[in-house]
């Protein structure tokens, strides 16, 4: 393995072990910011006029700003990851297996990715704007109507957050095993093997 395809593996490792932590642990923080917040039922003064639970308010404001710094981690782990698997592909072209799981797993992750990122998040940050916003001035029938916008997408996201975890931690476990030899050495006069 020469050292440019050397480095491409690692960064890959590197980069998927990065996407797959960062999903997982934002999804782990909003279950515990929601439930957390509800028990303790806060009273937001700048929401007064808005009769509904504020805890709702409290813990979307939390975990918006969770899932903003989340996105942004994962989205540039994720182009790390799909740089390093082209130029491992470019690299192993001449000799040596293609990468072919490693970028199917790559693309997958992305595709599952960019679909809540790109079509499903701004739909629901619409819905939690508008349900602060009418919540800010005490409209609690439209601050009530976005509010089940926003939690009829919930499932959807969490089943995307779900899939780009497992897709992540997949990509994750094969890059490792292909980074650490375990599917091919490469000794001179041995073919190598895809991974």
């Amino acid at each position: 393995m020469n050292r440019a395809v050397r480095i491409a593996s690692t960064v890959l490792v590197v980069c998927a072990g990065i996407a797959f932590g960062v999903v997982a642990m934002t999804g782990v923080v909003a279950a515990v910011v929601f439930p957390t917040t509800r028990d303790l039922d806060p009273t937001l003064p700048d929401y007064a006029a808005y009769s509904g639970p504020h805890w709702s308010l409290a813990a979307g404001i939390l975990a918006e700003r969770v899932f903003q710094v989340g996105f942004l981690v994962i989205g540039v782990a994720l182009a790390g990851a799909l740089i390093s698997v082209v130029l491992l592909a470019i690299g192993r072209r001449g000799g040596g297996g293609f990468p072919a799981v490693r970028v199917g797993l790559t693309l997958l992750t992305l595709g599952i990715f960019f679909a809540h990122v790109g079509w499903l998040q701004p739909r629901m940050d619409d819905a939690a704007g508008a349900y602060r916003a009418a919540a800010l001035v005490g409209d609690n029938d439209a601050a009530g109507e976005a509010k089940a916008r926003f939690d009829s997408m919930h499932p959807t996201a969490s089943r995307l957050i779900g899939a780009t975890t497992f897709a992540a931690f997949a990509l994750f476990v094969v890059s490792a095993w292909a980074a650490s030899g375990g599917s091919s050495h490469s000794r001179p006069g041995e073919r190598t093997g895809e991974s």
